[in-house]
């Protein structure tokens, strides 16, 4: 069994709107972990759908990243 990478880095090409975004993923289906945005404390999250809605409350419509981190559950 192959085991994933315990640590990804991702650059953007342009530092314009970049935002920090940590995923800690524990092993097991569905996907789930922590995720941690900005300097705001980590969020447990369960499954894909959880995760892109707190990725999308992270980056709301317009495009521009918010300056605070979304709240904790």
């Amino acid at each position: 069994m192959r085991r994933a990478s315990t640590a990804v880095t991702v650059r953007a090409m342009s530092t314009d709107h970049v935002k920090r975004v940590v995923l800690e993923l524990e092993p097991g289906e569905p996907i789930h972990g922590r995720i941690t945005i900005l300097t705001g404390p980590p969020q447990r999250f369960h499954g894909w759908l959880e995760l892109a809605s707190k990725l999308e409350h992270a980056w709301p419509s317009g495009g521009t990243p918010n300056a605070a981190p979304i709240n904790p559950q």
